[in-house]
């Protein structure tokens, strides 16, 4: 095929004129260490403890195990997830099955409560929401921080309850869908009957 055979208009013809932008690394290079290092990044989520580090994933692992117990109503696994003398002071309990009876407590008074993941700068919580039916919306309810045992390894042993999100930048949280709302409103029938 030749070039003949083509109909390009004038407009969409490429330019032959415009210069393709180059990067030229030894003058407009980067070093990512010094800048790093430059910007003295405290961040504990990103030191060099690696048991630090470590503790963060499995604590991230398990408030992702959490979520989706507490958003299923699911208190056996719920327990399974809290070590023998977890304690809640928020709910005024200090063992295991008060921490899961605290929590069924929650769902009997706030029907449409629920939980989603977020961090507080290195720190990962649990946001609480409750859907207001009239506004139709979820709005933030404060948030949920969680210790591990030092005793039953891979269980949590503390949950603290803060009334209110924090207006910082370090915070990010996961805000609940609409898609959500059936299984609330399943939960709602089922407590009206």
């Amino acid at each position: 095929m030749y070039r003949a055979d083509f109909d390009i208009p004038d407009e969409e013809a490429p330019r032959a004129t415009e210069e393709e932008p180059v990067i030229d690394f030894e003058s407009d290079g980067i070093d990512v260490r010094g800048e790093a290092e430059a910007n003295h990044c405290s961040s504990d989520f990103f030191s060099d403890d690696q048991t630090r580090r470590i503790d963060n994933a499995e604590l991230d692992n398990i408030l992702d195990e959490l979520v989706d117990l507490v958003n299923g109503r699911d208190l056996d696994g719920l327990s399974e997830l809290l070590a023998s003398d977890a304690e809640a002071g928020f709910l005024g309990r200090s063992s295991r099955n008060g921490v899961v009876d605290g929590f069924n407590d929650l769902f009997l008074r706030y029907p449409t409560l629920i939980v989603t993941r977020g961090d507080l700068g290195s720190d990962p919580i649990v946001a609480v929401w409750i859907f207001d039916r009239e506004a139709d919306r979820f709005d933030p309810f404060g948030y949920m921080t969680f210790e591990m045992s030092d005793k039953e390894e891979g269980l949590l042993q503390r949950v603290e309850y803060v009334d209110e999100l924090p207006d910082t930048e370090d915070l990010v949280v996961e805000v609940p869908e609409h898609s959500e709302l059936p299984e609330w409103e399943d939960w709602s029938e089922l407590d009206e009957d």
